[in-house]
């Protein structure tokens, strides 16, 4: 099951917004949400579902946030893949000084120590066994809106007509990366398969307002250059 189309657009506008903020999505948090449904943090989920258990992390990662005077703003997607089966991807805004608070809380949350040290540079932290990783985003002067075109991967590049037609999704910005087709446990119309934080929805009154004063270029559309992932 593949993103609605639409999605890819909707998340790069969203990080448009938050850039235009001034509140960039500068790391990427990626959980294998299996990790939501281990005994050891039942506890701080314990829900239904996976889709109900993503919401619950959501609002802990809000609180979090709010609690150390980050102004919060997120963008996120759930995706699966052969090799990490169902996971999710995470966007959001940090500064430099809560790294190493951040990345012991997510030890907490999810029951699963940081590695000493990881050898790739752009890695902030990652547990021992791969269950959750925190990134940088900012690569190569590149921002928010790139990682969302990453998250907003699987939506589909092309679509079928009522006639079995296949055509080309022109919706979806960028299609570097391909999608991951796979089984996602949710609610009814792709509730909690994505989305963002409601003060940079792209379909409020003051979302509508930035993106009108953005250009094509900020929003990636019509631009295909290779993503810095």
């Amino acid at each position: 099951m593949l993103q609605p189309v639409g999605t890819q657009g909707r998340l790069i506008d969203a990080a448009v917004i938050a850039m235009r903020q001034g509140t960039p999505i500068n790391r990427l948090l990626t959980v294998r949400t299996m990790a939501l449904e281990n005994t050891d943090v039942q506890s701080r989920f314990g829900r239904k579902t996976l889709a109900e258990d993503v919401q619950a992390f959501l609002e802990l990662l809000r609180k979090w946030l709010v609690a150390h005077g980050v102004r919060c703003v997120f963008i996120w997607a759930r995706e699966w893949g052969r090799t990490h089966g169902e996971h999710l991807h995470l966007g959001f805004h940090l500064g430099d000084e809560l790294d190493s608070s951040f990345a012991e809380q997510c030890a907490r949350w999810f029951a699963e120590q940081a590695k000493v040290k990881s050898p790739a540079k752009a890695v902030i932290a990652e547990s021992v066994l791969g269950v959750w990783q925190v990134k940088y985003c900012l690569r190569g002067g590149k921002a928010g809106p790139q990682i969302a075109a990453y998250i907003g991967k699987d939506e589909p590049e092309f679509t079928c007509t009522a006639w079995g037609k296949r055509k080309p999704n022109f919706e979806k910005r960028n299609c570097w990366h391909t999608e991951t087709e796979g089984l996602i446990m949710g609610l009814p119309r792709h509730i909690y398969r994505h989305g963002t934080s409601r003060n940079i929805s792209p379909t409020s009154p003051t979302g509508k307002a930035i993106l009108a004063l953005t250009t094509d270029e900020e929003r990636l559309i019509g631009v295909f250059d290779r993503l810095p992932f």
